[in-house]
């Protein structure tokens, strides 16, 4: 895929009648962490990557290997969702797998 230079951006969009928050050139943001919250005893910590650890109670009731954050991004292709497209274009076809280093320029 085409790489864009330019700096990360926002701004508000309307979508058929609904406003939205547009990341432009979100490749560009580091990896950050996210905490969700639960009124149970579930816990989950993910990365802005896709990465993720999750589990019950305490630490040693995870599902997904409880580590500190940087190895949580580093496991984006160990654990948690990953998404494969195969994006028709003008030129022909070409992957693209958000969130992923791995075809950069």
């Amino acid at each position: 895929m085409r790489h864009v230079d330019g700096p990360v951006t926002g701004a508000f969009v309307e979508l058929d009648g609904e406003t939205f928050y547009k990341i432009g050139r979100c490749d560009r943001l580091p990896p950050f962490f996210m905490s969700m919250v639960s009124d149970g005893d579930h816990w989950l910590f993910a990365s802005s990557n896709g990465a993720l650890t999750a589990g019950r109670g305490h630490a040693g009731h995870a599902l997904f290997p409880y580590c500190t954050d940087d190895k949580i991004h580093d496991a984006q292709d160990q654990v948690g969702g990953k998404t494969l497209l195969l994006v028709e274009r003008q030129d022909g076809h070409a992957l693209w797998e958000p969130f992923s280093d791995r075809y950069q320029g």
